[in-house]
């Protein structure tokens, strides 16, 4: 993975540098931006550098995508290793928020997983997260960060996201929805939450790097989607692929924590079916429901998302993609989502676009 970020990187420097395509990176006007509309799109890039103990000044490239006229910025995270072009192909022509008019940022993990809680990585990714989210609030032609930023999350990605709902003090990060993940037990015990603390020095993990924490508890929205079927991370919790001593705590245990947090107490309420989303969800934010929501979908595996086998993200009875859509949508000034368009022509051309990534903006910052 080492090598893949390696060569992408220095793909772009030839790119800038001697002013030609190289593997299909190309030299763009940061003021042109790609309709996602097209076809024949391309993704564009912005640049943060970082230092960390791992690394000194190493610019991690971030693709993004104008759809329709932009406005809200959502930053989406995969799962451990995943490809830029899977999750181009998870929200592409299925995920709509906002009358269809967003615009998204594909950010990837450094050696492969995020810094979550004890992978090798031991990059900044909570900093990077709100990096991302500054750079993005300089693009006025296209974001407006008035609108808020959305994350959504997948697996490790989920695992990632809500390490930055729980560390993040940056207000303008509002509305999460997150896919086969749950909190840890290094993450939160006895009614308290803990962050993760980064040493300069590069390190092994301990549990004695999570220290007492204070999340932001207010102007928020945070839904959790798991499965029935998730054999990696049950909904009653479990122990795969963490450290020695730490534990998922489990869906309703992560429900009723940010519950919690967010002034929500009182008995679980079980609804099915919620407006224009169906599906079995639960909340005790009696006087705000929309605030933390989770959803159990029955028969869902770990991999619910991006498998169009399933039938869970998308297909004729799909609603798992629904919910990303309806709660990106929750932003002050933006329209309902458009609906999930799964057309053989739209599949045929997305797959014969592909993914190409072009540089637009150098945005530095360390």
């Amino acid at each position: 993975m080492a090598e893949k970020l390696v060569a992408t990187y220095l793909m772009l420097v030839l790119s800038v540098f001697l002013g030609v395509q190289v593997y299909g990176i190309g030299l763009k006007s940061i003021d042109d931006h790609v309709d996602a509309s097209d076809p024949d799109a391309e993704w564009e890039t912005i640049l943060i550098t970082q230092s960390w103990s791992q690394q000194t000044n190493w610019t991690r490239t971030v693709p993004y995508k104008v759809y329709g006229k932009g406005g809200p910025i959502i930053i989406a995270l995969g799962g451990a290793y995943e490809e830029i072009a899977g999750m181009h192909e998870v929200i592409d022509d299925i995920v709509l928020p906002n009358g269809g008019n967003f615009v998204l940022f594909m950010p990837e993990a450094y050696l492969g997983k995020w810094n979550a809680i004890g992978e090798t990585s031991q990059a900044p990714d909570v900093e990077f997260m709100e990096e991302i989210a500054d750079a993005a609030a300089n693009m006025t032609d296209v974001c407006n960060i008035s609108m808020g930023v959305g994350l959504i999350g997948f697996s490790s990605g989920c695992g990632m996201m809500l390490r930055v709902v729980i560390e993040s003090q940056k207000p303008e990060l509002q509305r999460f929805i997150c896919y086969s993940s749950e909190i840890t037990t290094v993450q939160y015990n006895n009614g308290k939450f803990f962050a993760k603390d980064e040493p300069e020095n590069e390190h092994e993990f301990s549990k004695d790097l999570f220290k007492e924490f204070e999340p932001l508890a207010s102007g928020r929205t945070l839904w959790l989607v798991h499965g029935t079927e998730d054999d990696h991370i049950p909904t009653e919790g479990g122990h795969y692929d963490l450290p020695d001593d730490v534990d998922f705590i489990g869906l309703n245990e992560t429900g009723l924590a940010f519950s919690s947090l967010y002034g929500c107490e009182g008995d679980v309420v079980v609804k099915s079916g919620d407006d224009d989303v169906p599906g079995w969800n639960y909340h005790t934010c009696h006087k705000n429901p929309t605030a933390v929501k989770w959803w159990n979908v029955e028969g869902a595996p770990h991999s619910m998302v991006g498998h169009p086998e399933y039938g869970f993200w998308n297909g004729p009875n799909a609603y798992v993609s629904t919910l990303a859509a309806k709660l990106l949508s929750m932003c002050d000034g933006c329209e309902d989502p458009l609906p999930a368009s799964t057309s053989q022509e739209l599949h045929r051309q997305r797959s014969k676009s592909g993914l190409r990534l072009r540089r637009s903006r150098s945005l530095s910052v360390s």
